[in-house]
């Protein structure tokens, strides 16, 4: 093991705001949190919560990054592009880029589904070219998915030598929830309420889970946006069965995912997705489309993948786990075995591990 060698500062890094609850801002914290529990000394930088104009915010990002090189880190963990620019300023700096995978889904989804860019409208001509240059340039990519090694080679030209995968994971509490499903048949669906999470098809499968369910009930968690915007979308006649939580901290996430009998996950696309990490190590079997890491982790033995827009199949695969609560608790069972790999307690290990050999290497 290589526990026993020197560590020391770590800059940390991500172009968003500083919270646990959000994507890769949230993923970064942990990170740092695991690396702290094995001696390293983490420094984190974070986008300027109170500015809202985009180039202004990657601007003021730049400067507290290159003003944290000042402070003499032995490496660097940077999301994505944002390690050109530790590149660039600290080329002897040992760099770790840690992709969240949706930069180049991203511009695909946009022009085959006319979704918009999340990154904004330069995306493709200014942060694909910095990705792709911190990508050759780190000494190790870190991925989150398996399809993703193959587009980090393709698409960026990432030595495959370089490219690995660590996923991103969850609390170990997660795993501790105990099962107390509600009386009514309950499936829990959570995410953003924004179109590449696959919201126009929430409403269809619900529709035909009642046909099929009457007395089904659903729960949308973390939608970001009001009940009453949300449930706009449905039909009238369903808007009573459906319960919209906007926003919700880490143990209500965990109270609800106790009373869910199965969860829903529609997204077109993800870089990871935990959602779905967090949904089956609560024991809870997952419908889910083969977004992010849904493909590796829910098989016919511990859950149901559908196609994406395929409603019918989600609704009826919905069904089966709300009237057959022996399979519903067998698969949820299954799915909290499978999921035991992405405790933030076994990923830290591995950050730890990379880290060690990368300032190792650059030592030698």
């Amino acid at each position: 093991m290589l526990r026993h060698m020197t560590r020391g500062k770590v800059l940390l890094g991500c172009n968003g705001i500083e919270d646990a609850n959000a994507g890769m801002a949230g993923t970064v914290l942990e990170i740092g949190r695991e690396l702290s529990a094995r001696d390293w000394s983490p420094v984190y930088r974070f986008a300027n919560a109170k500015v809202n104009y985009r180039l202004e915010r990657q601007l003021t990002y730049m400067r507290l990054l290159t003003a944290s090189l000042r402070e003499r880190p032995d490496a660097a963990i940077i999301s994505s592009g944002d390690g050109a620019l530790i590149s660039a300023l600290h080329p002897r700096l040992p760099l770790i880029v840690h992709s969240h995978g949706l930069e180049h889904q991203m511009r695909e989804a946009s022009v085959a589904h006319g979704l918009p860019n999340m990154f904004g409208r330069g995306h493709r001509y200014i942060r694909e070219p910095a990705v792709a240059f911190s990508s050759r340039r780190a000494d190790a990519l870190v991925v989150q998915t398996n399809e993703q090694v193959h587009s980090a080679i393709e698409h960026y030209g990432a030595l495959p030598e370089r490219v690995l995968v660590i996923p991103n994971a969850v609390d170990d509490a997660f795993f501790d929830i105990p099962r107390s499903p509600a009386e009514a048949p309950t499936v829990l669906w959570i995410g953003s309420w924004i179109p590449l999470k696959g919201i126009a098809t929430v409403p269809s499968i619900f529709s035909e889970l009642r046909r099929l369910v009457p007395d089904a009930r659903l729960h949308l968690l973390g939608t970001g946006i009001s009940s009453e915007e949300v449930l706009a979308d449905f039909a009238a006649a369903e808007r009573d069965s459906v319960t919209v939580t906007p926003r919700a901290s880490r143990d209500e996430v965990r109270e609800a995912l106790s009373e869910a009998h199965v969860g829903l996950f529609t997204s077109m696309f993800e870089g990871f997705g935990r959602a779905i990490i967090e949904t089956t190590a609560a024991g809870v079997p997952l419908v889910s489309t083969k977004a992010g890491i849904a493909a590796d982790v829910v098989n016919r033995g511990n859950g149901v993948l559908f196609d994406d827009g395929d409603y019918e199949a989600a609704a009826h695969a919905l069904a089966g786990y709300l009237t057959n609560t022996d399979s519903a608790t067998a698969h949820g069972s299954a799915a909290r075995e499978a999921s035991q790999r992405f405790r933030w307690s076994a990923v830290g290990e591995q950050w730890d591990e990379l880290l060690v050999r990368v300032v190792n290497n650059h030592k030698s």
